[in-house]
């Protein structure tokens, strides 16, 4: 059996550390007798394991609708393929008549979102919008991220004949773990934080809520001494700066743009907690991040980060900043709570695996490959 995936334009973020993960545990399985071969279509430099049964197609083409439209259906054609993973939601529309199945991963479907519909430019939420139905509609197979993705999908779509399976993320327990005693003051000299700290690692966006993460940390500093560091691959963004010299915070919180792996591990080990206060999520994989490494964690008290974190995550809602810094507070000053919100995200992280999530994929490749 020949599976393909597409690894176009990997980014960084949640969607790139997805398809990173499962093409690495794809490979490991395809090199440990999984009876099938695994080629990666990519034009981005990443890492990839160099393993039995995997093959890796690299392009220098960056433009995405040439890769996506005319290279990339040329040159799946060439391998005699069974099926093909879209990791990133969207089918291109050339790839319609190719003859292999498709299955494509859902993440969310935050462009469908009336309350976040003017978070990017028009042509963009209308290019997702109308190649995100597309893909649903063409694919074999449809994974669902989380059962709230699964949710929004029957929300948004009336899907009665495609297979649809929810099969988790996961976070890789060997990188993000405790390592408490290991380079503390090697990252605060770095980043110069030199007060207890909470952080938050995402992207800044109107979902994301970081405007009332700001209003409830200033609360919260009445009472307690400590900065917000703030971990974002878009952290340019004049707004935020804006707020935070008008909320007299400046120098309590530290915007440090993006930050390696190595460094957000030892970030997540150093903090007091963690802290998202999401509008909306299709999964939330920086909590499972943060209670790997031991990190106490406060998440919004939607469907997808109550699903994922389940009680290592103490509950609020994101849309009353009061709350917010309550439970900061409480958190601070509670070693108990701590103690048991750290304990519970152990508890939690079991639930979850990588190799699980590979395997399951797999599965589902195959069986979509004999279905007739």
């Amino acid at each position: 059996m020949k599976i393909g995936i597409v690894a176009r334009n990997i980014t960084k973020g949640g969607a790139g550390r997805y398809t990173n993960e499962l093409i690495n545990n794809l490979s490991e399985l395809a090199n440990d007798g999984g009876n099938f071969d695994l080629y990666i279509f990519t034009n981005s430099d990443f890492e990839i394991k160099n393993l039995k049964n995997t093959h890796t197609i690299k392009s220098k083409f960056k433009n995405k609708l040439f890769y996506d439209l005319i290279y990339l259906p040329i040159i799946l054609s060439k391998y005699n393929l069974d099926c093909v993973i879209y990791p990133k939601q969207i089918i291109p529309l050339t790839h319609k008549f190719l003859k292999f199945k498709k299955l494509v991963i859902i993440h969310d479907f935050i462009y469908f979102e009336k309350e976040f519909r003017n978070e990017w430019p028009i042509f963009d939420t209308m290019y997702i919008k109308l190649f995100q139905k597309f893909s649903i509609l063409n694919s074999d197979a449809i994974v669902c991220v989380s059962s709230f993705t699964k949710a929004s999908l029957e929300k948004f779509f009336n899907i009665k004949d495609k297979r649809i399976e929810v099969i988790y993320e996961s976070v890789n327990k060997k990188k993000f773990k405790c390592i408490r005693n290991k380079s503390s003051s090697e990252i605060r000299r770095k980043y110069n934080i030199k007060k207890p700290f909470i952080l938050y690692c995402g992207s800044i966006s109107k979902r994301k809520n970081i405007g009332r993460l700001l209003l409830a940390f200033k609360k919260a500093l009445q009472d307690n001494d400590l900065d917000l560091v703030i971990s974002s691959w878009l952290s340019n963004d004049n707004e935020l700066f804006e707020i935070i010299e008008r909320l007299g915070i400046s120098k309590n919180v530290k915007v440090l743009g993006y930050t390696s792996e190595y460094d957000l591990i030892r970030l997540y080990n150093l903090a007091e907690l963690y802290i998202f206060p999401s509008l909306y999520e299709g999964f939330g994989l920086t909590i499972l991040e943060a209670q790997a490494c031991g990190c106490p964690v406060i998440g919004s008290n939607i469907m997808s980060i109550t699903e994922i974190g389940g009680s290592g995550v103490y509950c609020i809602n994101p849309y009353d900043y009061n709350e917010i810094s309550k439970a900061i507070i409480e958190i601070i000053n509670d070693d108990n709570l701590k103690k048991n919100l750290i304990r519970n995200g152990f508890k939690n992280i079991r639930r979850f695996s990588w190799e699980k999530t590979g395997k399951e994929v797999f599965d589902l490749c195959k069986e979509v490959h004999n279905e007739k």
